[in-house]
């Protein structure tokens, strides 16, 4: 089920630029990069993230490209640090020229390359990154343009959580266990406390 899962966005993002073109692609090819943690914490979900993005685009390219051309796949290890997906992004639209970015799977690094993503025009979509910051820059408060998100948000995890544990189980006090320093770990906590107190 998670390789299922993981497809998904990686097929979105494909698909956002294919078109129905049945003859064998030609030209330069359409460079899509991707932002994968290969290697540390999350490793395995990164590579079936990468895998099932590689196979889009072999899928893709035997049936025709997109619009007559083939499709590239650019993919770094961003090893699951925030330093790691600035430099990757940075690579990918200053060096590689990619028309766009999947990945990644983590909130904080999707935030750390929003203003990579943004000042170069390209857009990005976060697999599973959850918290709101990664779409609407918190000190502003404005929708960030070219960053997009294939999950949920916190806000309606922790109130789906907070609602189950209070309506169904009938709990009436809880304790929370956090990840201090993790965007997603700490997000949610926020959300779920927030709405479990109501």
């Amino acid at each position: 089920m998670k390789k299922r899962n993981a497809l998904f966005p990686v097929l979105a993002l494909l698909f956002l630029f294919a078109s129905c073109a049945f003859a064998a692609p030609s030209g330069d090819p359409i460079k899509i990069g991707y932002l994968a943690t290969l290697t540390g914490d999350g490793a395995t979900w990164g590579q079936h993230e990468r895998d099932g993005a590689l196979l889009a685009v072999k899928e893709l390219n035997e049936a025709g490209g997109v619009l007559g051309r083939p499709l590239e796949l650019v993919y770094y290890d961003v090893r699951g640090r925030q330093e790691d997906a600035i430099q990757a992004a940075r690579r990918l639209v200053h060096e590689d020229k990619v028309v766009a970015i999947g990945g990644t799977n983590y909130s904080g690094l999707n935030i750390a390359t929003a203003s990579v993503v943004t000042v170069a025009g390209v857009p990005q979509i976060g697999t599973a990154s959850t918290n709101p910051a990664v779409t609407v820059d918190p000190k502003t408060g404005k929708v960030r343009p070219f960053t997009f998100r294939m999950s949920y948000t916190d806000p309606y995890q922790g109130k789906v959580m907070a609602d189950y544990l209070v309506n169904k189980l009938g709990v009436k006090s809880a304790a929370v266990i956090t990840d201090v320093g993790s965007d997603y770990s700490e997000g949610l906590k926020e959300f779920f406390t927030a709405r479990f107190r109501e």
